[in-house]
């Protein structure tokens, strides 16, 4: 259900590794939000993957030209457990409207959102995703869009998101950059899992070889000069050590 839930997997000992936005495990491992009272204290970031820019996309005929303008209107937020809606609700906040002022408050997945917003019964989405994503790129195909600029406020830097140019051309139609923020993806793991693991992971991160990464966008964009960008809770010991050398512009970890 996204990285809350994955976040939840993680604590519950399910699994060892987990993806998340590195807002949604801020707020887990200082209690906040949907962890209030229950601080995930020991969770470690491994790495710093790759930005997730807050897409908000609008159909062009809506007359959606600003995050205001989605007061009254038919809007897809994510699903209960994701960072979208987490980042979602953030950046309406930020711009006075709250979910109650939504005419619909849509909570499908991006495929759902996408096939939703081309078939007109929504107006308008948030995806914090990887760009370019395959479903929005597919979306702008079909429909004419709107991209609309989120501007940089205190409420959503609160919780770990960056400022973000998404390059025009990005996606089809996109003619223009568009000024968002961003999260960013980090490989999570907990205070307990065994060194062994933690180094087959790093080696699987960044010893993939070249052939592999070209076959994708984002993991292009996996490697070790980035890979301590946007940490916001603290490190893995044994991680910190592997990345310190390559990347010496370290985020202070979260207190």
């Amino acid at each position: 259900a996204g990285s809350t839930e994955n976040v939840r997997l993680l604590a519950s000992g399910a699994v060892q590794f987990a993806l998340v936005q590195n807002d949604v495990a801020l707020a887990a491992y200082q209690g906040r939000g949907r962890f209030s009272g229950a601080p995930q204290t020991g969770l470690r970031a491994l790495a710093s993957l790759f930005p997730e820019p807050v897409h908000l996309v609008a159909t062009a005929r809506s007359g959606i030209r600003r995050v205001e303008d989605l007061r009254g209107k038919r809007v897809a937020i994510g699903p209960e457990a994701s960072g979208t809606r987490i980042n979602a609700l953030a950046v309406l906040a930020a711009a006075g409207v709250g979910a109650d002022a939504l005419a619909v408050a849509n909570a499908d997945p991006l495929p759902g959102a996408a096939a939703a917003l081309a078939a007109g019964e929504i107006d308008a989405l948030f995806a914090t995703v990887h760009a370019p994503a395959a479903e929005l790129a597919r979306l702008a195909t079909r429909v004419p869009l709107a991209w609309i600029e989120i501007a940089p406020s205190a409420t959503p830097r609160e919780f770990g998101l960056i400022e973000f140019k998404l390059p025009a051309r990005t996606y089809p139609g996109q003619n223009a950059a568009v000024s968002t923020l961003a999260s960013t993806a980090l490989m999570l793991t907990r205070d307990d899992v065994p060194d062994a693991a933690t180094q087959a992971m790093l080696t699987l991160l960044f010893d993939a070889p070249d052939a592999r990464r070209a076959q994708s966008a984002v993991l292009a964009q996996v490697n070790r000069r980035t890979a301590r960008e946007g940490v916001t809770i603290p490190w893995l010991p044994l991680a910190d050590r592997a990345l310190s050398a390559e990347a010496p512009a370290a985020a202070t970890p979260a207190r």
